[in-house]
């Protein structure tokens, strides 16, 4: 070889490391993608109520396949696949669902103890809580959505 041809993939290897190293987090399109389902989701609570659980349990998963592609297709364009944080990411909001769902399952299966409201109140907790550590384990700018969600919760409360 070469001592410029090993000068060239030494550059390479030192720009990919870089960039995995200075991994940006989510791209913006999954932010704007879920910006726009909160803004017809959430009014749909006070205009349109009995619309909103279709519209959420519709908007919620066919968003969280999108945002997997959108984020799968970012992190190939940027050449940084890796598969253990997918998983991570994955494990996290299949979490959440599963925990909205069971939620869910009680309002409509359980003895009639849980309000519309208390509903309301105990899935923004959820989505508090679930934003809030993918903000301190996946992407930190989440942290500070999981903050704003839970202020909105203690409003709520008083």
């Amino acid at each position: 070889m070469q001592p410029t041809q090993v000068q060239s993939d030494v550059n390479f290897v030192r720009e990919v490391i870089a960039r995995s190293e200075h991994s940006h987090g989510s791209p913006a399109s999954i932010y704007l993608l879920w910006a726009a389902l909160i803004l017809v989701g959430f009014p749909l609570v006070d205009f349109a109520p009995r619309y909103s659980g279709a519209f959420w349990m519709i908007a919620g998963p066919i968003g969280g396949l999108i945002s997997f592609f959108l984020g799968r297709r970012a992190s190939l364009k940027a050449g940084l696949i890796r598969k253990s944080e997918g998983v991570r990411y994955a494990l996290h909001w299949m979490g959440l669902m599963g925990a909205i769902l069971l939620l869910v399952l009680y309002f409509a299966f359980g003895r009639g103890t849980l309000s519309h409201d208390t509903f309301g109140q105990i899935l923004l907790l959820l989505l508090a809580f679930a934003y809030f550590m993918a903000g301190v384990h996946l992407d930190r700018p989440m942290l500070w959505a999981g903050l704003l969600m839970a202020a909105g919760y203690v409003t709520l409360i008083f």
